[in-house]
């Protein structure tokens, strides 16, 4: 990859130190806090598993320990009762949601508690450790591969049907990955769906062990353990990143920012999920996707797409704080281009700053372009992607039930595409001070405007301000935020040493 644009390096030097900065501060927001989802997921680490009433067993627990135990942690009251009854995470689980808790008491040392879940936590420690070698075998025997790739999403929403696409597109040879989409309701239905634990339309538990076969037989895993991701959603990603981590998924795509944005999920709350959920990646050795195409659909190409480009970077610090290294953070985009619109000269131009810069802007990341369906916009997007030396297209399939015919079409248009224009990008020279230049260089200054004003502000107060308008506007108070919880002095978390050392 070559840097075509004539920009002040500087610059953007002095934008990625702000990110880092305003990442640091998150991270110490996140540091003395805890979620419910987070306790569920610690749970579902200790080896508790079931379910009550048609509720998670985790949801349960977590239920009735209420916010002033969760203080201390859930590991914390589970260790109690396992010490105090001599009984396994899930029966000392059964007990807290039958029989409640008793008032702590100093009968049972904190040592003998602490003892005993970091036993329960261990082979949920073991089984992350052996897959975290075993992506990185398979991401060294595929360095070499540079040639532009095809992924696939995944979102039916019926289990069996998603797991046998799966298989099928595991098998063809241009496909490079497939990202499995769990169905969730809609963000007003998920304050109920998380509120007692987490579920679906369909056991994505029972779904992620199925995918194990996916994978072939045990000493075959290292071929097959990148194609395969989950998408996490919004209140959900705490726990389903420590059911993905032990198995033979690559990683998750996951974008924390944008859910906060876009599905009203409350700021601090997006904040400690996602330092959770990144400090887990970075020691499974997973990857983590990012997409932007879901904000296009509330904002003007033109008008905020540099607050696209400032959420990049902040998620990318926050990645980076946690260990997750700047080549396992993929981003997923799409441009806004409409070729009916009159304006079609100005909005190529302005998507054609916008991804050059963001090719220029994160070197080591891999780029993809979620491929349109409508076919004018589709090539013309497909096109600047390949350009721009992005190196993969994505494809939606399941998504307003596309046909197998038209799948196969897009799978076509985009292996046609990559076939002429793969090798041309690297050919393209823009001129100096020429219009796309300009605008790229426009663009990076708008970036490190809405920086420094994040920067110079409380950003938790800035994003929360009721008078600010944009993508980076986001509720302090929104869904989920009653499950964020003050940690106290004692607080106990057994995966938390291990997730502060990252390799």
């Amino acid at each position: 990859m070559q840097f075509r644009l004539i920009l002040d390096r500087d610059h953007i030097d002095q934008c990625r130190k702000m990110g880092r900065e305003i990442a640091a501060h998150l991270e110490r927001y996140a540091g003395r806090h805890t979620s419910t989802a987070v306790e569920r997921a610690t749970l579902r680490a200790l080896g508790v598993e079931g379910a009550v009433k048609g509720a998670s067993l985790v949801g349960a627990v977590v239920d009735a320990l209420g916010r002033e135990r969760l203080r201390d942690g859930a590991a914390y009251w589970l260790g109690f009762v396992m010490q105090e009854k001599q009984c396994d995470p899930t029966q000392a689980a059964q007990h807290i949601v039958r029989a409640g808790m008793p008032e702590k008491s100093g009968r049972i040392p904190h040592g003998d508690i602490r003892k005993v879940t970091r036993a329960a936590a261990t082979p949920f420690m073991d089984a992350v450790a052996t897959m975290a070698g075993r992506r990185a075998v398979r991401r060294r025997t595929r360095s070499g591969y540079k040639a532009p790739q095809l992924h696939v999403r995944l979102m039916t929403g019926v289990v069996d049907h998603d797991l046998r696409q799966a298989k099928e597109l595991l098998q063809r040879p241009e496909i490079s990955g497939i990202t499995i989409v769990p169905p969730l309701q809609s963000a007003d239905e998920q304050l109920s769906t998380h509120g007692r634990g987490w579920r679906t339309r369909y056991d994505v538990t029972e779904a992620m062990r199925c995918a194990v076969d996916l994978c072939g037989k045990e000493e075959e895993v290292e071929k097959h353990v990148a194609p395969l991701y989950w998408a996490a959603h919004s209140l959900a990603a705490p726990e389903m990143s420590v059911m993905m981590l032990p198995g033979p998924s690559a990683g998750i795509e996951y974008d924390a920012v944008t859910m906060a944005s876009c599905e009203q999920i409350a700021l601090k709350r997006v904040i400690v999920d996602q330092w959770f959920v990144y400090r887990l990646m970075a020691r499974g050795g997973a990857s983590m996707v990012m997409g932007s195409d879901r904000w296009w659909s509330r904002c003007s190409h033109e008008g905020q797409s540099h607050e696209v480009l400032c959420a990049t970077l902040l998620v990318e610090a926050m990645a980076a704080h946690a260990g997750i290294r700047h080549e396992h953070i993929g981003q997923r985009h799409q441009f806004p281009l409409s070729v009916d619109d009159g304006a079609g000269e100005d909005v190529v131009l302005n998507a054609i700053a916008f991804a050059q810069l963001v090719r220029e802007l994160f070197p080591q990341v891999p780029l993809s372009y979620l491929l349109s369906q409508a076919p004018q916009t589709g090539y013309v997007g497909a096109v600047l992607s390949l350009l721009c030396e992005f190196s993969a297209s994505v494809i939606d399939w399941g998504r307003e039930k596309s046909s197998a015919k038209d799948f196969d079409a897009m799978v076509h248009r985009a292996k046609e595409l990559s076939h002429m224009l793969g090798g041309i990008g690297a050919e393209l020279v823009f001129m100096p001070n020429g219009r796309i230049n300009r605008r790229a260089a426009t663009l990076l200054d708008r970036i490190a405007k809405t920086l420094r004003t994040l920067h110079r502000r409380d950003f938790l107060k800035a994003a929360a301000d009721a008078s600010r308008k944009g993508l980076l506007a986001m509720p302090e108070e929104g869904i989920g935020f009653d499950g964020v919880i003050q940690t106290n002095k004692y607080y106990w978390n057994p995966l938390a040493d291990w997730l502060g050392k990252t390799e």
